[in-house]
């Protein structure tokens, strides 16, 4: 991660990142399959966390050919 990129993420930043919809975040939140956490009453969510999905889905396999 390069000192220009963001380490937390709002949960409408995560949204737009992901192209989910705030419904499926929050579903995701509560069953804990997307880490988050409340900071003054905002909750940010890792922006580690889309690496990991992105991952998961291969999308670094795909880039790499």
């Amino acid at each position: 991660m390069n000192s220009t990129e963001k380490r937390l993420l709002t949960i409408k930043e995560f949204c737009a990142l992901t192209r989910i919809s705030r419904t499926t975040l929050y579903r995701h939140m509560r069953t804990e399959a997307v880490p988050y956490t409340k900071i003054g009453g905002r909750v940010l969510i890792a922006s580690q966390i889309v690496n990991n999905i992105a991952r998961l889905a291969g999308e670094d396999d795909e880039q790499n050919r």
